[in-house]
């Protein structure tokens, strides 16, 4: 009985690291696909396009505006 749980526990640790192998692999291809480095892509164009805005609306005098960039920077955002 001692020895089927043991091999039962060697096949689901083996199996656990197959199937991580597996989801490395594939997050690294869905991370190299045109859609996702389009959307990437996307996303870093709307975070500059805030920064610029707030640093606009900082530059008129918006209190607002420079607290969000000041914390942005901090954050290394």
């Amino acid at each position: 009985m001692a020895s089927r749980k043991v091999v039962k526990e060697f096949l689901g640790a083996l199996m656990n690291k197959i199937a991580a192998k597996k989801g490395k692999q594939a997050a690294k291809n869905i991370l190299k696909s045109p859609e996702v480095k389009r959307l990437a892509a996307k996303a870093q164009s709307a975070g500059d396009e805030l920064t610029r805005e707030l640093e606009k609306k900082a530059a008129a005098g918006d209190p607002g505006a420079k607290n969000l960039l000041d914390m942005m920077k901090k954050l290394g955002i």
